[in-house]
């Protein structure tokens, strides 16, 4: 990306970006924005809900409760590079609409079946495992669709604003998905998220702005090769190769973490769903103040630097979750704080992250690098979930929370070996190069 007169990757698209001076004003955008958010907020109520359910209705042991994470982030390893392709041939909000509506129909089975008595974990594992398929597909299109919503130098304050709405939803989300089990059933709680499906589906369905054609940047080719293409962009380009390593040794030690957590706060510290709600909650006020500063600390501290100190922060975070004990408000507000440092400082990360990939990635492969990059990022995720309930039946609950901790801590090597660390902005000229 060197300086000079350089049109930035998106120029192509350039034209159906609706200009204003403020994004609330770009309509597109806000529709598209509106229901990510709605979506967001019943997602977070079945990230308590779900495994609440499991384990009250169906008695899941770690491990069980392990393997049904494992079919819910799966779907992001074995699908993620083939829905990039698809997200460069075909158009992407399409894409996003039929993922919200059959999410929509897969989160309504689950009440329904386990009001009729129908519910087994084989079941649920499978309904998890189509959910998350859909979500990979979801996830990968609206990466790309974004920046052809708004304009190159608003690209950081969009990524923040839908990060802003991703924390908002983790503060009130498992607040209310604790609520609404403990006084109405995990079943009827999920009916929030399906519900929320369907209004960010008919959202979607009203953005008007027209997508770039994907046949007027290339022609089609062979899937594999379309395949090595973004697998060639975006793991020789270090930046993106960095945070990618980055990113996927985090959220491995993350769900490890996230799924020994939820059978210790209810089995050992024994926590009411409410509680663990309110627990949780605290990922959300964390990343609702790290994802709203975002861009004004980008702004004012270079880069490279801004990063390295919060992974590190967030490491810390981590390693306040297996030191909270004694009475059940200390152990809630331990809890609570190790949450909020570590989303807080993980927010400023992920914009980073998806800023560097949006700005260093060309408009055409845009949908196959952020496929590449989150089939390494999510593809941790099941391994996560799965060694996460086998460390807590071979070592304990506790002691599996402790190497969740020391092991993400550990995950910011790849960012220092990188050039990320010199970095004094967003690299879109020479002097981003310069070393801080």
């Amino acid at each position: 990306m060197a300086g000079g007169e350089v049109r930035p990757p998106g120029h192509r698209a350039a034209a159906v970006v609706e200009r204003s001076t403020s994004l609330w004003r770009n309509r597109g955008f806000a529709a598209f924005w509106f229901g990510e958010s709605v979506s967001l907020f019943g997602s977070q109520v079945t990230f308590v809900a779900l495994p609440l359910l499991a384990m009250l209705t169906l008695d899941v042991s770690a491990a069980q409760l392990g393997t049904l994470r494992f079919a819910e982030y799966l779907p992001f390893l074995g699908f993620t590079l083939f829905f990039g392709v698809l997200a460069d041939r075909v158009r992407r909000r399409t894409l996003m609409i039929a993922s919200n509506a059959v999410r929509a129909v897969l989160v309504a089975i689950v009440p329904l079946c386990t009001m009729l008595g129908l519910m087994r974990l084989p079941l649920l594992v499978v309904i998890a495992f189509l959910v998350g398929t859909c979500s990979a597909m979801f996830e990968v299109c609206w990466l790309s669709y974004v920046p052809g919503l708004v304009d190159r130098d608003r690209l950081v304050e969009a990524m923040g604003k839908v990060s802003a709405s991703h924390s908002a939803a983790e503060v009130a989300g498992p607040g209310l998905g604790g609520v609404l089990v403990q006084l109405l059933s995990a079943p009827i709680a999920l009916l929030v998220d399906a519900v929320s499906y369907l209004a960010a589906t008919v959202s979607l369905a009203l953005v008007r702005q027209p997508e770039p054609r994907a046949e007027a940047h290339e022609p089609r080719r062979p899937v594999a090769r379309e395949l090595a293409d973004g697998l060639r962009f975006a793991f020789r380009e270090p930046h993106i190769r960095a945070t990618a390593y980055s990113a996927a040794l985090g959220n491995f030690f993350a769900l490890i973490t996230e799924t020994v957590f939820l059978v210790y706060a209810v089995r050992e510290l024994r926590l009411t769903p409410a509680f663990v709600g309110l627990t949780l909650s605290a990922l959300g006020m964390g990343g609702v103040l790290g994802a709203a500063f975002a861009g004004r600390l980008a702004r004012s501290f270079p880069v490279g630097r801004l990063y390295v100190i919060a992974r590190t922060v967030g490491a810390a975070g981590t390693l306040l979750l297996p030191l909270a004990s004694g009475p059940t408000p200390v152990v809630v507000g331990l809890c609570m704080l190790s949450f909020f440092v570590w989303q807080a400082a993980l927010a400023n990360t992920n914009v980073i992250n998806a800023s560097l990939r949006q700005v260093l990635t060309p408009e055409h492969l845009r949908g196959r690098v952020n496929a590449s990059v989150r089939t390494l990022v999510f593809g941790a995720l099941p391994l996560g979930g799965l060694v996460g309930g086998l460390l807590g039946g071979l070592v304990g609950l506790k002691a599996a929370l402790w190497l969740g901790a020391i092991g993400y801590a550990f995950s910011i090597v790849p960012i220092l070996l990188s050039p990320i660390p010199r970095l004094r902005t967003l690299p879109s000229d020479e002097s981003a190069m310069a070393p801080t």
